[in-house]
């Protein structure tokens, strides 16, 4: 839920729908139905994602294909521990969730050309035992990480003055995958309706 005010005092308020519910989450709660939120500030555009919507390429392609934001803001209680196992390699993985949370930010930033702010929960939930990846951070539009907190405590982590729109600029300088996109006509998803909100 986005409350506030512009800078010439006219309210903002917006809410963000999860748009895919997870597992045991279905029992009791219905999806967004996949519409976008975007913000328009002075910095920037800002697109939301909450938790298991960023397993979902097609929310992160209207962000970026159609909404053209320069940055996601991710909130999320991201698990850790799960196991995978390839015994006939050798290879067992008991933080799977945690190694997802690992793997699909940078890359989804990378291919999106797009800051990532993601806040994710740490610790262990009072009531289910479940224990939370933390990690929270910011990744760059290259996808490379600026700035990490811990997997197992709180953290506050500050970073400021963070050129939005020229870092993204300055990414797409030697690929520009949205343009590359549109040049080699590949044909738009099928893409639900985004609500833009202006909190200039």
């Amino acid at each position: 839920m986005i409350i506030g005010r512009t800078a010439a005092g006219r309210p903002v308020e917006a809410i963000y729908d999860k748009a895919v519910a997870a597992g045991i989450e279905n029992r009791y709660l219905r999806g967004g139905g996949g519409r976008r939120l975007v913000l328009e500030t002075e910095w920037g555009r800002l697109g939301f994602l909450t938790c298991y919507d960023l397993c979902f390429p097609a929310l992160l392609q209207g962000y970026h294909l159609v909404d053209q934001v320069d940055a996601i803001v991710l909130t999320a209680a991201w698990r850790g521990p799960a196991s995978r196992r390839y015994p006939g390699l050798g290879l067992e993985e008991t933080n799977y969730y945690g190694r997802l949370w690992e793997m699909l930010i940078p890359a989804q930033a990378a291919v999106s050309q797009t800051w990532f702010f993601a806040a994710n929960a740490v610790g262990i939930h009072a009531i289910s035992g479940a224990t939370y990846w933390g990690g929270s951070g910011v990744w760059a539009p290259s996808g490379l990480p600026l700035l990490r907190a811990a997997h197992d405590v709180e953290e506050l982590l500050v970073l400021r003055h963070i050129p939005l729109r020229t870092e993204g600029r300055r990414e797409r300088v030697d690929f520009d995958y949205r343009a590359d996109h549109a040049r080699a006509g590949l044909a738009n998803p099928d893409l639900p309706a985004t609500l833009v909100v202006d909190g200039r």
